[in-house]
């Protein structure tokens, strides 16, 4: 069997986008606890935490991303 070598470094900066639906408080609570780390470790932006959070969690969050979208288009 042949494998190609992995190099890690061609990854590193490739964006992945992921939006996982969940139906119980549980995993609501366990998602958001994964996002808090990835947010923490700075391997996720502020827009990208608040568009994966469950909806469950913000009550305001589509102004919340509103917001975070024009704070990105007014830096570019």
């Amino acid at each position: 069997m042949w494998y190609l070598p992995f190099n890690a470094a061609r990854y590193k900066n490739l964006k992945l986008y992921a939006k996982i639906e969940t139906d119980g408080i549980e995993d609501a609570q366990h998602l958001t606890e994964i996002l808090n780390k990835l947010y923490d470790r700075g391997e996720i932006d502020a827009k990208t935490y608040v568009e994966a959070l469950p909806n469950s969690a913000l009550e305001s969050k589509q102004m919340l991303i509103y917001a975070l979208k024009e704070k990105e288009n007014d830096r570019k």
